[in-house]
């Protein structure tokens, strides 16, 4: 394998070769979205070169997909496919996020074991799962993960899209891309949009620009910046989840990921990994139907916990403006101190969240944060059998015990009360 890889890209075919299956995902997370997106689309076209999408009616896609990357892959492929799917681990289904085929829709899902396609029809009334605006040339964007399941919000997604294509969503040279949502409806966006445009750019919290993602005749090439003059973040909030090892901190980082969403708007918050521990926001979705997988993939992605690793963790965090930042990092301690990794990247941090499994587990990390003189805006008991979420209301700071914070297991009450209170800290 090329040492220098950034985004590996596998294909397979099914027994006709009607369908390619790509299986994706990336190498390694010490990047940034202008290169990997040059990266990816040279990747493509390699991929061209071997004649690959001859004869092939759909493609399916699985693995993790950054939202730019979504808007790569969409104009890469769209033009020599009639469907484009998307794995969605909780379904355990590709979902349709393009179509050109009369026997396929945006939102039907098509089971990965049995093959077997399943139209989704709407019952109900057209959720706000999903907004979307057009404020001159920008598209705002906003997702609530945790409101409807994600062949409902692709299909939800889809209808507001088309609504705003009828209105003023009519084409240009630029259109940029503001805000968050799952990839499906990434896909479902980029390939709707992908040849509207001469150029379209997503908005990268950590480089605080707009990254071109594709070009379609516009005068900017793939991967370059646009510069954007954001406005000074006031209360800004940069949290670092620590704790004990094997606490749930990657698990509450998901969780909160996916809650916050009904409480804020998703362009005011960004969630990333401190650790190189190989956990991406895909992994507590793939574990709850392919535990396997999921740990073949994390073994994959693990590096090692390196001061080169923590300098550019740190690198990473700092420019990040969005009024909210969560981040966690390693779990371990020396003597009670803090190890040289983890203070660098903490140091970034304006306040701490600290995940134990009992007072005396929390106290350790208390010292911990004293040593950079960060301060503790909530604290967590994290037990791993089952019982009921509660708020102990009479300490000076936030305090919740979660029960199971396990890879696999739903967001319970406390992850949600949690959210709400850091949404409520930043009024």
């Amino acid at each position: 394998m090329d040492n220098n890889c950034k985004y590996q890209i596998e294909y397979t075919f099914n027994d006709d070769k009607s369908e390619l299956l790509l299986e994706v995902g990336f190498v390694s997370y010490e990047f940034k979205n202008p290169e990997l997106v040059k990266y990816v689309i040279d990747k493509f076209k390699q991929l061209r070169v071997k004649n690959l999408y001859q004869g092939i009616a759909m493609v399916k896609i699985n693995g993790s997909v950054s939202m730019p990357l979504a808007y790569v892959f969409a104009h890469e492929i769209k033009h020599y496919v009639s469907v484009i799917t998307f794995y969605c681990p909780p379904l355990d289904s590709f979902i349709v996020t393009y179509s050109a085929h009369p026997e396929y829709q945006i939102g039907d899902t098509i089971n990965k074991i049995t093959n077997i396609k399943k139209s989704l029809k709407l019952d109900h009334q057209i959720s706000e799962a999903f907004t979307a605006n057009l404020h001159e040339n920008t598209l705002n964007i906003n997702c609530k993960l945790a409101v409807v399941e994600g062949d409902v919000l692709t299909k939800e997604a889809a209808l507001k899209i088309d609504e705003l294509m009828n209105q003023n969503l009519t084409g240009g040279d630029l259109l940029k891309i503001n805000g968050k949502s799952s990839v499906a409806v990434n896909f479902m966006i980029a390939n709707k949009l992908a040849h509207l445009y001469g150029n379209i750019a997503v908005w990268d919290p950590k480089l605080c620009d707009y990254v071109i993602t594709l070009r379609h005749g516009g005068k900017y090439a793939e991967g370059e910046l646009i510069h954007h003059v954001s406005p000074k973040t006031f209360n800004q909030k940069k949290i670092v989840i620590c704790g004990g090892a094997n606490r749930g901190k990657t698990v509450l980082r998901d969780g909160l990921n996916r809650v916050l969403s009904k409480y804020i708007p998703s362009q005011n918050y960004f969630v990333i990994s401190g650790c190189p521990d190989g956990d991406g926001a895909w992994f507590n979705d793939t574990c709850r139907n392919h535990a396997q997988k999921a740990n073949e993939l994390k073994q994959k992605y693990k590096k090692d916990f390196t001061i080169e690793f923590a300098n550019y963790k740190a690198q990473e965090i700092c420019p990040i403006n969005t009024p909210l930042l969560l981040f966690d990092v390693g779990g371990k301690t020396i003597n009670e101190q803090l190890t040289p990794e983890n203070k660098i990247i903490m140091t970034e941090a304006t306040h701490a969240l600290i995940v134990g499994g009992n007072e005396q587990e929390i106290a350790v990390w208390r010292r911990c944060c004293q040593q950079l003189n960060l301060p503790v805006i909530a604290e967590i008991t994290s037990q791993d059998y089952a019982g009921e979420d509660f708020i102990n209301r009479d300490n000076p700071v936030f305090s919740v015990t979660i029960h199971q914070l396990l890879r696999g297991h739903p967001v319970g009450k406390g992850v949600d009360e949690l959210a709400k209170f850091l949404a409520d800290s930043l009024s």
